[in-house]
């Protein structure tokens, strides 16, 4: 039977600033990834760039091994993410 997470067991939100405390790597939560018996995963997305100059890369860790930061209450929705652009080039 998979376990289903509930808001005693979620400890990280999206849109979150957090740290991985084992690395002390930090960004936001960028995506949560729930396996069939319980293991949570978080995405944290960088919001420094690299020394290159570059975004840095996103890494996935345990959430057991994350801390929040600072605490966001409510992610604000994006505007249209898909769907035909109306100006589309190739529509005849």
């Amino acid at each position: 039977m998979a376990l289903k997470p509930t808001e005693k067991t979620v400890k990280i939100k999206l849109g979150q600033r957090v740290r991985d405390t084992l690395s002390g790597f930090e960004g936001v939560a960028f995506g949560i990834t729930d396996y069939l018996y319980g293991c949570r995963h978080i995405c944290i997305k960088p919001t420094e760039l690299n020394k290159d100059g570059e975004p840095a890369k996103i890494q996935w860790v345990d959430e057991p091994q994350c801390e929040v930061v600072k605490v966001v209450k409510k992610v604000a929705p994006v505007g249209n993410t898909g769907g035909p652009r109306e100006d589309n080039p190739r529509k005849g």
